[in-house]
Protein backbone atom coordinates (compact mmCIF):
# COMPACT_ATOMS: atom_id res chain seq x y z
CA UNK A 1 0.00 0.00 0.00
CA UNK A 2 1.95 3.73 -0.69
CA UNK A 3 2.17 6.18 1.31
CA UNK A 4 -0.79 8.52 0.75
CA UNK A 5 0.39 11.64 3.19
CA UNK A 6 2.64 12.50 0.10
CA UNK A 7 -0.53 12.41 -2.67
CA UNK A 8 -2.04 15.77 -2.64
CA UNK A 9 -5.04 16.69 -4.33
CA UNK A 10 -4.78 16.38 -8.12
CA UNK A 11 -1.23 17.50 -9.27
CA UNK A 12 -3.07 21.11 -10.29
CA UNK A 13 0.39 22.82 -10.32
CA UNK A 14 -0.85 26.16 -11.08
CA UNK A 15 -3.48 26.01 -8.72
CA UNK A 16 -1.41 24.85 -5.64
CA UNK A 17 0.85 27.35 -6.46
CA UNK A 18 -1.79 29.91 -6.39
CA UNK A 19 -3.73 28.45 -3.11
CA UNK A 20 0.34 28.43 -1.05
CA UNK A 21 0.91 32.13 -2.35
CA UNK A 22 -2.76 32.28 -0.28
CA UNK A 23 -2.29 30.43 2.85
CA UNK A 24 1.20 31.82 3.53
CA UNK A 25 0.32 35.73 2.56
CA UNK A 26 -3.07 36.82 2.83
CA UNK A 27 -4.86 37.81 5.94
CA UNK A 28 -8.45 38.40 5.93
CA UNK A 29 -10.19 40.13 9.24
CA UNK A 30 -12.89 37.33 10.08
CA UNK A 31 -12.19 34.35 10.98
CA UNK A 32 -13.30 31.76 8.97
CA UNK A 33 -12.14 28.48 7.58
CA UNK A 34 -8.97 29.82 5.35
CA UNK A 35 -7.96 32.48 8.28
CA UNK A 36 -8.10 29.32 10.73
CA UNK A 37 -6.11 27.48 8.23
CA UNK A 38 -3.39 30.64 7.71
CA UNK A 39 -2.79 30.72 12.14
CA UNK A 40 -1.93 27.27 11.60
CA UNK A 41 0.71 27.85 9.17
CA UNK A 42 1.65 30.68 11.30
CA UNK A 43 2.18 28.31 14.41
CA UNK A 44 3.93 25.91 12.17
CA UNK A 45 6.19 28.38 10.51
CA UNK A 46 10.00 27.58 10.54
CA UNK A 47 9.34 24.42 12.78
CA UNK A 48 10.64 20.82 11.57
CA UNK A 49 8.62 18.55 9.30
CA UNK A 50 6.81 22.19 7.70
CA UNK A 51 7.10 21.46 4.49
CA UNK A 52 4.45 18.64 4.76
CA UNK A 53 2.99 20.11 6.98
CA UNK A 54 2.07 23.17 4.62
CA UNK A 55 1.25 21.12 1.82
CA UNK A 56 -1.61 19.43 3.56
CA UNK A 57 -2.90 22.58 4.88
CA UNK A 58 -2.65 23.86 0.86
CA UNK A 59 -5.20 20.83 0.35
CA UNK A 60 -7.23 22.09 3.15
CA UNK A 61 -7.32 25.75 1.54
CA UNK A 62 -8.01 23.96 -1.53
CA UNK A 63 -11.13 21.79 -0.19
CA UNK A 64 -12.31 25.24 2.18
CA UNK A 65 -12.52 27.06 -1.23
CA UNK A 66 -14.70 24.46 -3.17
CA UNK A 67 -16.70 23.87 -0.47
CA UNK A 68 -17.62 27.90 0.14
CA UNK A 69 -18.21 27.89 -3.91
CA UNK A 70 -20.49 24.97 -3.95
CA UNK A 71 -22.44 26.71 -1.29
CA UNK A 72 -22.24 30.10 -2.72
CA UNK A 73 -23.98 28.28 -5.88
CA UNK A 74 -26.71 26.87 -3.67
CA UNK A 75 -27.48 29.63 -2.27
CA UNK A 76 -28.00 31.72 -5.63
CA UNK A 77 -29.85 29.12 -7.56
CA UNK A 78 -32.22 27.23 -4.70
CA UNK A 79 -32.14 30.37 -2.87
CA UNK A 80 -30.67 28.53 0.31
CA UNK A 81 -31.34 30.41 3.40
CA UNK A 82 -29.65 27.59 5.33
CA UNK A 83 -26.33 28.78 5.49
CA UNK A 84 -24.69 32.21 7.74
CA UNK A 85 -23.71 34.29 4.51
CA UNK A 86 -20.75 35.55 6.67
CA UNK A 87 -22.52 36.13 9.53
CA UNK A 88 -21.31 36.31 13.08
CA UNK A 89 -17.79 35.59 12.07
CA UNK A 90 -15.32 36.71 15.49
CA UNK A 91 -13.74 39.92 14.29
CA UNK A 92 -9.91 39.66 14.54
CA UNK A 93 -7.11 41.92 15.73
CA UNK A 94 -3.60 42.72 15.46
CA UNK A 95 -4.58 42.27 11.23
CA UNK A 96 -1.98 44.77 9.81
CA UNK A 97 0.92 43.13 12.17
CA UNK A 98 -0.26 39.96 10.41
CA UNK A 99 -0.52 40.97 7.20
CA UNK A 100 3.30 42.27 7.46
CA UNK A 101 4.63 39.53 8.89
CA UNK A 102 2.97 37.08 6.03
CA UNK A 103 4.19 39.44 2.99
CA UNK A 104 7.73 39.37 4.40
CA UNK A 105 8.07 35.64 4.24
CA UNK A 106 10.53 33.93 2.32
CA UNK A 107 9.07 30.76 0.91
Amino acid sequence: MEDMSKVYIKDLNRDRKYFKAQLINRTNNKKHICETLRLVCDELWGKPGMETAIELLVDAMIMAKKMQNRLYYYQKTYHDDTGNKFKDYDGMIGVRARAKMRRERVW
